[in-house]
């Protein structure tokens, strides 16, 4: 039968998860000459501004050989189905996989289909991880200038990182490996400071996200208390819809349901009430520095502006307080100090939780240090000792990962894994291979980190999920999220 770009499209829209698809448009747009593109805008991408026209496949309809055209890193999955690709002189980055080899696949055969779903999802994660085409593979080259040198390019109006540099979103510089992501941790210029104080004003503030990354992830509910003079005097809280369906882990672990978000606002609708809500508020919560990254990203996205509040973190004071504990989560802290809350992944209810222990701790550190003075002061001095697998003695006992056992999963983008263990080792934690009941922290590698991919999570990502859901107190984060904990982003 004759085959054209209108099936490739339809083949692709019948292996990409549905969860994809509820929030993006598949097309086919003319490029110069007999060559289509198969296209996809979203407004469920990671950066949400950058949502038209990213290339997912190219296709051609006539001549000797019409062919379907990839990206060369998937020749792998390509030569798994048997129908390896070729790849001409003028296209370094891109293989041919001819249309009538592609038609000769066994398409009812459940193992090709399971292949077809795994690469289609995965061409798709990456386009909406700006891993996508573009139109000659110099980056670097029009990374360097900020724009781009190759305007006649066959290709170059469906080039992503072309729409990327005009939208102000530089990826590379100098060098590949070199990643300066501008929305990235090393670029929040503004961000407040962590502190540590007992102010007689502050907002207690909880996000509830579908992942534990501000570049890849999304806001999904907020809570906040308004406290003055100890007193909560006011109150916010809303679901936001995300744009997309979120992953089931995320409803069992929050209770949120997809059902619950589809009649939400969207964060553009509910950011202007958080700004208005917290102005310059000193921020508390729990682990906050994961609430303020999130800020930060969706006020420059949704408001123009950076989120610039100072922090004060309760597991930083807890972790200080509970020194001889292991465990340091919200919950933990409630069961530590005999407190009646309510402590069950639901913002305003977290926030609550937290405000209470708050008040708790100040009178813990009266007892134990005499005055708040003495407290801050114990804080900023005092050091543990102990010699793990480094050549550092010193370690600072409130770091996120010191003693803590990390586990890497997936290849990292800017390390190699025994250069990103060490600085975990560097920072008084260890490391492990496997996923058990005692790891505190699943690293995926950037290119693992991808919402919603059907079936796409590694053997570790599902143990490491079950255990979540069984109440023990491990995070799973990706490569992007271990350099901002590690302080690797500022070096």
């Amino acid at each position: 039968m004759p085959v054209n770009s209108d099936d490739v499209l339809n083949l692709l829209k019948q292996y990409i998860s549905i969860d994809y698809l509820a929030g993006s448009d598949l097309y086919i747009k003319n490029n110069k000459g007999d060559i289509d593109s198969i296209c996809v805008s979203s407004v469920a991408t990671a950066y949400r501004r950058a949502v038209k026209d990213v290339l997912l496949l190219r296709v051609k309809n006539t001549g000797a050989k019409p062919y379907i055209g990839f990206r060369a890193k998937y020749s792998k999955q390509l030569n798994e189905l048997g129908i390896g690709p070729y790849k001409t002189a003028a296209e370094n980055d891109f293989v041919r996989v001819l249309i009538s080899d592609f038609m000769t696949l066994d398409f009812a055969n459940s193992n090709i289909s399971v292949q077809l779903t795994a690469l289609f999802n995965k061409i798709f994660a990456d386009a909406m991880s700006f891993d996508s085409f573009g139109c000659c593979s110099k980056y670097v080259d029009c990374s360097n200038a900020d724009k781009c040198l190759h305007e006649d390019q066959l290709y170059s109006t469906a080039c992503m990182y072309r729409k990327n540099l005009e939208a102000g979103r530089n990826f590379f510089k100098d060098d590949k490996s070199k990643i300066s992501e501008k929305d990235n941790k090393s670029e929040r210029a503004f961000k407040g400071h962590s502190i540590i104080c007992y102010p007689s004003e502050y907002i207690v503030l909880d996000l509830e996200t579908t992942g534990l990354s501000p570049n890849y992830d999304d806001i999904i509910e907020v809570g906040a208390i308004k406290v003055s003079d100890g007193k909560i005097v006011d109150t916010f809280k809303s679901l936001i819809n995300p744009g997309y369906k979120i992953d089931s882990f995320i409803t069992e672990l929050t209770g949120i349901t997809n059902d619950m978000l589809s009649s939400a606002p969207s964060i553009d609708t509910v950011l202007p009430l958080v700004d208005k809500f917290v102005g310059d508020s000193i921020i508390v919560g729990h682990n906050v520095n994961f609430d303020v990254n999130f800020l930060y990203e969706n006020y420059m996205s949704a408001l123009n502006k950076p989120f610039t509040n100072d922090f004060v973190d309760t597991m930083r004071i807890a972790r200080k307080l509970f020194a001889d504990k292991h465990h340091h989560r919200l919950s933990d802290i409630i069961d530590y100090l005999d407190v009646d809350a309510d402590c069950r992944h639901r913002a305003l209810a977290d926030c609550e939780s937290t405000y209470k222990c708050y008040i708790k701790m100040y009178q813990l550190i009266i007892d134990k240090y005499g005055s708040e003075d003495n407290f801050v002061r114990e804080f900023k001095s005092k050091k543990s000792v102990r010699k793990l697998y480094t050549t550092n003695i010193v370690f600072d006992e409130t770091h996120p990962l010191f003693n803590k056992e990390c586990v890497f999963t997936g290849v990292l983008d800017r390390l190699s894994r025994k250069d990103a263990a060490q600085l975990v080792y560097d920072v008084g934690g260890r490391c492990a291979d496997n996923v058990t009941k005692s790891t505190d922290f699943l690293i995926l590698g950037n290119n693992d980190y991808c919402k919603s991919i059907k079936d796409g999570k590694s053997n570790k990502h599902k143990k490491a999920e079950k255990y979540k859901l069984d109440g023990q107190d491990i995070e799973i984060i990706p490569e992007s999220v271990f350099y901002d904990m590690i302080g690797f982003n500022e070096r």
